[in-house]
C-alpha cells in the first residue's frame, strides 16, 4: 500500500485513487501520464516487497511450528519481518521514506 494508508487518512490520495478520480480532478493529459508512470513504478516495487514480507511471515510461522524457537531465533525472524514490513508499507516511487511503524507477523 506504500504511503497510501497514512496519506489517505490525512487527505492525500495515492496514485491509484488519483487515476480513478482523473475526470473529477480534471487532470491534464500530462498529469494523467505522470500519475500512471508513478503508479507503475510504485506497483513494480511494492509487489515484490509484499511477496518478500509474506515469505518472512511464513518463515516465522515455520519457526514456531518447528518448536525450535528461542529468544535469538525469534528476535532475528521478527527483525527480518519488521524490515520487510516497514519497507513494503512505506515505499513510494522515491524509495523507502518513513522508517518506523513496524509491521510484524500476525
Amino acid at each position: 500500500m506504500g504511503l497510501a494508508k497514512a496519506a489517505e487518512l490525512n487527505g492525500y490520495p495515492g496514485p491509484a485513487h488519483v487515476l480513478e478520480l482523473a475526470a473529477q480532478l480534471d487532470l491534464t493529459p500530462a498529469q494523467k501520464i505522470k500519475t500512471e508512470v508513478l503508479f507503475k513504478k510504485m506497483q513494480a516495487r511494492a509487489i515484490p516487497l509484499g511477496k518478500e514480507l509474506v515469505e518472512e511471515e511464513r518463515a516465522l510461522d515455520r519457526l514456531f511450528a518447528s518448536r525450535a524457537v528461542n529468544s535469538e531465533s525469534l528476535g532475528q525472524a521478527l527483525a527480518r519481518c519488521r524490515e520487510e514490513g516497514v519497507e513494503s508499507r512505506y515505499w513510494t516511487a522515491a524509495g523507502p521514506s518513513a522508517p518506523g511503524a513496524p509491521r510484524c507477523a500476525r
